[in-house]
């Protein structure tokens, strides 16, 4: 009897590993493609946006975020256009090498003067590269 106990218990435990919720495989998935990035030896800047939205860009401050992928991609929002503003604005930027963080926006305004381009530089130079690990 207590190897079936045993037995089930094992089944009850695969099962509930089977029944990850589609949030929690994808996460899965897009850690394991992180990895593989990584690993590449290419140089990467990786860019996990919050929940997208349709909102105009320009008009929250946005955030990063260098926690770990899982904590922090649950949190906030962010609109598809400060999404595309920051990949433009970081690809000949060097402060962008090797660097993967969360993008979200925070519900304060940015200061007006076209200061945004600055705000993005600025938010570049404050992330850490990642450092090799085997």
């Amino acid at each position: 009897e207590e190897g079936g106990e045993e037995g089930g218990a094992g089944v009850a435990v695969v099962g509930e590993e089977e029944a990850a919720s589609g949030e929690d495989l994808w996460r899965r998935r897009a850690d394991a493609c992180e990895r593989v990035v990584r690993m590449s030896g290419l140089t990467y800047f990786i860019v996990r946006p919050a929940l997208l939205d349709d909102l105009p860009g320009g008009v929250r401050r946005l955030v990063f975020s260098q926690e770990a992928a899982s904590a922090a991609r649950a949190r906030g929002s962010v609109s598809r256009a400060d999404v595309a503003e920051v990949i433009v604005r970081s690809l000949l930027d060097p402060r962008a090498c090797n660097v993967a963080a969360t993008l979200s926006e925070s519900e304060y305004l940015p200061a007006a003067g076209g200061e945004r381009e600055q705000d993005i530089s600025k938010m570049l130079e404050a992330l850490s590269p990642e450092q090799e690990t085997v």
